[in-house]
């Protein structure tokens, strides 16, 4: 899957991935997305990741400003 040209913003999730969950066998793209101010009960405001994403920066895609933290399990993100 490939989230282009994308803002996610302003979720809330009960346990973990406020912003994005990711899971399974895929791969999700992000192209000049936008995660931000997103929260998360547990983990993974920004983006929880149990499969595999690409966070294509060259793009513009940032992971920003998300509670309790950015990134969970992203290559190349800090937690």
């Amino acid at each position: 899957m490939v989230a282009r040209r994308t803002k996610i913003t302003d979720n809330h999730a009960g346990l973990g991935g406020g912003g994005v969950y990711n899971t399974g066998t895929g791969t999700l793209t992000l192209d000049a997305t936008k995660i931000v101010k997103n929260i998360a009960g547990t983990e993974g405001g920004g983006i929880l990741n149990d499969g595999t994403v690409e966070l294509n920066t060259a793009t513009g895609a940032t992971v920003v400003k998300n509670r309790p933290n950015s990134c969970v399990n992203v290559p190349g993100r800090p937690g």
